[in-house]
């Protein structure tokens, strides 16, 4: 773990942020599953032509038959189901619940890489975690009265991101680079929704978009191209458990767009879920920032008793 990806995973939540901000009108004017499969196909681009280079050909070195399973089921479920899910939950139910369910990710990763990667987790970060949870109930100001089938639709999404991330953190660890993972994540997942459209009769042509559409598809697009590129970069050294724990920073950040750009007063159980949040996520920082240093401390006392 090192700072310069520490800052990366900052870096992601200030895009996500973003782009759930802007994500929000987008989903408005257009079939949210088609919407979906265009607007990902601009980050697929990207990462081709970058992975695609000759000097970039050593990042399929390595690779086993093994590998490339795991690279495909990160694809399918995160970069294809878990979207479908999402802006379909998104389109139809009641945005605070909906984006509180999508907040409890960081929980569903916590038990996943504690159980499956062994990720050092002390006992107090799930008390953290609870008062992270109540920052982003007040924060969203959530409604449960309003609950409805929909949202189930993205706590399946919500489930399906964290098993993608537990498997995405154990291909990295593995040395497999991130711009594959990114690469698979993103081709495998449109190829995916593109066969869902094709069995429901809905494949589409660009030109069956508005340019205004368009131009909403194409700025997401390059959104979550920032998005997909820091967080796997920046997830490559970074516990999964912190790094999407700090994703829970993007809730303020929407908050803050919302009140700049469409006047919406931030009220104070609002201000006070930003508060608690922030000093969350930085006790959050702090607990693993220790945990590495304890290791590190560790190991080299083993290594000085080993060659006394």
């Amino acid at each position: 773990m090192s700072k310069k990806h520490i800052i990366l995973i900052f870096g992601t939540a200030v895009i996500s942020g973003i782009a759930i901000f802007l994500n929000s009108y987008a989903v408005q004017i257009a079939d949210p599953t088609k919407y979906t499969a265009l607007k990902n196909l601009v980050p697929v681009f990207i990462a081709s032509t970058i992975l695609f280079l000759p000097r970039n050909r050593h990042h399929f070195k390595n690779v086993s038959v093994r590998d490339w399973l795991y690279l495909a089921v990160i694809g399918i479920i995160g970069g294809a189901f878990a979207f479908i899910l999402f802006f379909n939950g998104l389109a139809k139910a009641s945005p605070g619940v909906g984006s509180f369910i999508h907040k409890t990710l960081f929980i569903w990763v916590a038990f996943g890489a504690l159980l499956f990667l062994k990720e050092r987790i002390k006992p107090i970060f799930f008390a953290a975690a609870f008062a992270l949870l109540a920052g982003s109930f007040f924060l969203l100001r959530v409604n449960l009265n309003t609950f409805t089938v929909y949202h189930f639709f993205i706590l399946g999404a919500t489930v399906l991101w964290a098993i993608e991330n537990v498997l995405a953190k154990h291909v990295l660890n593995k040395g497999i680079s991130p711009l594959m993972v990114i690469w698979s994540r993103m081709t495998f997942g449109v190829l995916v929704i593109l066969i869902y459209l094709a069995a429901t009769h809905n494949l589409f042509l660009p030109a069956d978009f508005s340019k205004e559409t368009l131009l909403w598809i194409l700025i997401t697009g390059i959104t979550l191209t920032g998005y997909v590129f820091t967080w796997y970069y920046g997830m490559a050294r970074v516990p999964v458990t912190l790094a999407s724990t700090i994703l829970l920073l993007g809730s303020p950040i929407t908050t803050a767009l919302s009140s700049l750009f469409q006047g919406k007063s931030i009220a104070s159980m609002q201000a006070g879920g930003i508060l608690i949040i922030s000093l969350g996520v930085a006790y959050t920082v702090y607990l693993f920032i220790k945990i590495m240093r304890d290791t590190q401390k560790r190991v080299k006392q083993s290594q000085t008793f080993s060659t006394a």
